[in-house]
């Protein structure tokens, strides 16, 4: 099984690592209320679109919810109180590759292992 790609962002002198998984995606779907996951995966895909307007309570829940694997005690309220310590110069760009390469399986470096032998038929 492949392994979801980690993305290192720097707020405020301080490096994070994000992961969009089934994990961020249910901080998402919680945080914004929608009614299922497809409902937080399609607002999360319309807010990735390159140039697409978003709204800085979005972000900071975009952010917030990629650092749930790695740094669960963070909230989005400490987020947010690193972006105005921190500025947004260049974040925005950083938040779309983490969630692209969050998104995306990284390649296996072991393929065929882990997987259960097949029986030869008779």
């Amino acid at each position: 099984m492949a392994k979801l790609q980690d993305r290192q962002i720097t707020l405020d002198g301080v490096t994070y690592s994000l992961r969009y998984s089934v994990k961020a995606t249910i901080a998402l779907q919680e945080a914004w209320g929608a009614e299922s996951i497809q409902a937080a995966e399609g607002r999360l895909a319309e807010a990735m679109k390159p140039g697409a307007a978003v709204d800085i309570a979005d972000f900071v829940t975009i952010i917030w919810a990629g650092m749930r694997t790695h740094h669960p005690e963070m909230t989005p309220e400490q987020v947010l109180d690193l972006l105005d310590d921190g500025g947004l110069e260049g974040l925005e760009r950083n938040m779309r590759e983490a969630v692209e390469a969050g998104s995306a399986p990284a390649p296996d470096p072991h393929p065929g292992h882990g997987r259960a032998a097949r029986r030869p038929s008779r």
